[in-house]
């Protein structure tokens, strides 16, 4: 980072010197490609003390930004047009859908899919699979069974706040897998195949998921609760940069300009889509599920 900053800026550029926004994408990538060339994690766990501090004192000399880029919002109907695009089934596919879909029914930035770019992952706060919590069907669930995401804000910098419960129902009443737009199914499936070892999802006559499944996996699942939930190829917790990737691959998918899109995209369409089905009654959900303590939720609300 300070290499690329002492460095002159090459090309069409505003300043004497690379922005400290630009410089944190470029290090991300760098380290993102290079882990995964080298399957490990190759920053010390000094980098997520040191690098923050640098970024930070690289902003405060650029000075406030004219404007703040707002990424394109990825709402329902782009995630369908783009399911046929993702392997979603099973395997690394089906752990990158499930990514996308919690992105955006949880209202989730980039770095609470799994761990910002610049920070040491802690099992603590980021999604796990004590995060996930099955919960039995209720009147309030419609009688469909549901869960509760347990998501810990990434602007939570000083562990202040506790993990913030995030209700997510089946989206239909169909055989398990039917609905490829449903979050549920999606999170149950990433959920199985990882502590089943290949045997099949428990269903009914009727093809959907019976009660209390999750109870059916064997001692498989020991050693799980505490690993990250969404993954990347290599099996290191999904980074900012990732969910980034995600979401161009979404758009590409979709017919849109994936670079109007990114990490936050699915965060905005989500909060869009509440908007739409709720209408003005949106503004506190949206708030609320969305882990806001300011009224600027209302930007993301397209």
């Amino acid at each position: 980072a300070e290499f690329i900053r002492r460095s002159p800026p090459i090309g069409k550029t505003k300043g004497a010197s690379v922005s400290a926004d630009a410089i944190s994408s470029y290090v991300s990538a760098i380290h993102l490609l290079r882990s995964r060339e080298a399957r490990y994690d190759v920053c010390p766990t000094a980098n997520s003390l040191i690098a923050p501090l640098a970024a930070k004192q690289m902003r405060r000399e650029d000075g406030p930004a004219g404007a703040r880029r707002l990424c394109r919002a990825l709402r329902l109907e782009h995630l369908a047009a783009a399911a046929s695009a993702f392997e979603y089934l099973s395997g690394q596919g089906a752990v990158e859908w499930a990514a996308v879909l919690t992105a955006h029914a949880a209202l989730l930035r980039g770095g609470e899919v799994g761990a910002p770019d610049t920070v040491e992952p802690d099992a603590a706060r980021i999604i796990t699979g004590r995060s996930v919590r099955w919960q039995r069907a209720r009147a309030e669930s419609l009688q469909r069974l549901w869960l509760v995401l347990m998501v810990v804000p990434i602007k939570d910098v000083n562990a202040k706040h506790k993990p913030y419960p995030t209700p997510i129902a089946r989206r239909h009443d169909g055989p398990f897998g039917a609905d490829p737009l449903c979050t549920y199914d999606a999170l149950a499936r990433v959920w199985w195949q990882r502590r089943a070892r290949g045997a099949a999802f428990p269903v009914d006559a009727d093809g959907r998921p019976l009660d209390e499944w999750w109870t059916r996996v064997g001692r498989s699942a020991a050693g799980l609760e505490d690993a990250p939930v969404f993954t990347n190829s290599i099996g290191l917790v999904m980074r900012t940069a990732d969910v980034r990737v995600l979401a161009r691959r979404v758009a590409t998918a979709a017919g849109v300009d994936p670079e109007e899109a990114g990490a936050k995209s699915f965060r905005a369409g989500g909060a869009t889509d509440w908007r739409e089905c709720l209408g003005d009654a949106s503004a506190h959900v949206v708030k609320q599920r969305g882990r806001w303590e300011s009224d600027v939720a209302l930007v993301y609300q397209r």
